[in-house]
């Protein structure tokens, strides 16, 4: 570098050029690969004082590429954090079922509980209603023979 001149584009120290070893590739897309940088020498017109439009335009194609690089991590990282939003969502979707097809399973498992209990209790009322209606028949039969003998004696009499 000649006294009081900054960094020249292309230069080694230049703060805008993409490394390769910095730039990730997108995982979910192919990209392109960047193109070569070719070393661009700067020229000075005649009279000394400014650089070509060649030396002009690498600046604005590293930042390009630079931007370029950056929205695609960005869309990486966006990508990245919607599937894990999903995967937490899909996981707790799937334990909040379990969790109702378990409470639906003990509900079932009451109301045949419940059920089977009242089956037995309709049996034992039937069974009771048995024995009550053949006592209360006995008991008619008995009172109709005694009602017959009694009839049987006022006819002999």
């Amino acid at each position: 570098m000649a006294g009081g001149e900054g960094p020249l584009v292309g230069d080694a120290g230049s703060t805008n050029e993409v490394k390769p070893e910095d730039a990730k590739p997108d995982a979910a897309k192919p990209t392109e690969a960047p193109a070569p940088v070719a070393a661009v020498e700067p020229t000075v017109e005649a009279s000394g004082a400014s650089p070509t439009a060649a030396t002009v335009a690498q600046p604005a194609d590293n930042s390009a590429g630079f931007m370029r690089d950056l929205v695609a991590a960005m869309r990486r990282v966006a990508e990245d954090t919607r599937q894990a939003g999903l995967s937490d969502l899909r996981t707790k979707a799937e334990e909040r079922v379990r969790t109702l097809e378990a409470d639906a399973e003990t509900r079932r498992a009451e109301l045949k509980a419940r059920a089977d209990r009242d089956v037995e209790a309709v049996g034992a009322w039937a069974e009771a209603e048995v024995q009550r209606i053949k006592s209360e028949a006995e008991q008619r039969v008995v009172a109709r023979k005694a009602q017959l003998d009694q009839q049987l004696a006022a006819e002999t009499t």
